[in-house]
């Protein structure tokens, strides 16, 4: 314990804490460490909500960690505060340092950043100091390259800012937003336009989940959604058409490709209602009729298959289940033991 400086040691079965009353410093020439002067206060002086590193020199702290550039980014877009003039500066002089930092820390910064209070200006804020390049480095191609003003208010990269921002604040939802047409720009310099570019998303997304160590199972899954999410996108497809897919995709990847396809839509800058509508539209449908939406939902096994068409395991029996599964998404009341057993003869 520091009287002087009003530190003390919280001991408890977790360890060893140090803690600091807040107070003012002042030190005298020469760079010592400990101050000269020490002024406890109730509060810490906040009403200028400015953000400014401990030293006189920015540079000296942000120097020590390449990390602290992203956590400067993180607690300005957090509380919603501004950065001193000299310590941004500091931070955009160093944020090469982030090359050197171990990937799995990046992603911990990166992921209180993105589902954090104010995620547009936090990834603004990313962007502006110079930290892409080494967090995110497929999306500085994004930057400027346009986009059907039509469609799109924004060059790739602020819609991909804008649409991240419009998603629940979930890792899932906010990494799918956030990537989700990363390879626009592989997709222009190749075929001169941008179609199919949510093939080239989802590859490239893959490559830079893994590159920051996310978890397989979330990796897959932001990948589906961002390969899918151009599904349909001219909205012609029946009824029908988007009920089989649905099943197909299952109930959750459907609510996740349900979730882009309207973040999408409203990170473009305009307020347009289209191509989103009809799919909730057709998945609160079939919600409400108990449609399925696996083949596990279906009234029949696949050992009911083989006793009923005298087959033996194999790929055989999946097709005939699927064949169902597709028939029930667009017919729920045929999800009935007997019904089923009847229709499996159609598809033998």
């Amino acid at each position: 314990m520091q009287k002087t400086l009003g530190t003390v040691l919280l001991k408890t079965d977790g360890g060893t804490f140090e803690h600091t009353t807040f107070r003012t410093e002042s030190y005298g020439a020469g760079g010592a460490h400990r101050p000269d002067a020490v002024a406890f206060a109730d509060t810490p002086d906040l009403a200028r909500r400015v953000l400014r590193t401990t030293t006189r020199d920015p540079a000296v702290i942000l120097r020590d960690d390449g990390l602290r550039v992203m956590r400067l980014v993180r607690f300005a877009a957090a509380l919603d505060f501004s950065i001193d003039a000299a310590t941004w500066e500091a931070a955009k002089a160093n944020a090469e340092l982030l090359a050197d930092v171990a990937w799995e820390r990046k992603r911990e910064e990166l992921d209180r950043i993105l589902t954090g209070a104010n995620v547009l200006n936090g990834l603004t804020l990313l962007h502006e100091v110079g930290a892409l390049p080494y967090v995110l480095p497929e999306l500085v191609a994004c930057d400027g390259l346009a986009q059907r003003s039509d469609h799109h208010r924004y060059d790739v990269l602020t819609h991909l800012f804008h649409t991240c921002a419009e998603t629940p604040d979930t890792l899932f939802c906010r990494l799918t937003g956030l990537l989700h047409d990363v390879g626009k720009p592989v997709t222009k310099r190749r075929d001169g336009n941008l179609y199919a570019h949510d093939i080239d998303s989802a590859l490239i997304a893959r490559t830079m989940l893994a590159r920051l160590r996310y978890p397989n199972a979330l990796t897959e899954r932001v990948c589906f959604a961002i390969r899918m999410h151009m599904f349909d996108i001219a909205d012609t497809a029946s009824d029908a058409t988007v009920r089989k897919r649905f099943a197909l995709w299952g109930r959750e990847r459907t609510g996740d490709v349900l979730m882009i396809r309207e973040a999408d839509v409203r990170g473009s800058g305009y307020k347009l209602d289209y191509r989103a509508e009809h799919w909730r539209r057709v998945y609160a449908e079939m919600q409400a009729e108990g449609a399925p939406f696996s083949e596990r939902e279906l009234c029949v096994s696949g050992e009911d298959v083989m006793r009923e068409l005298g087959i033996g395991n194999g790929a055989r029996v999946g097709r005939v289940k699927r064949q169902l599964l597709l028939h029930c998404a667009v017919h729920p009341a045929d999800n009935q033991r007997d019904v089923l057993l009847k229709r499996m003869h159609d598809y033998r």
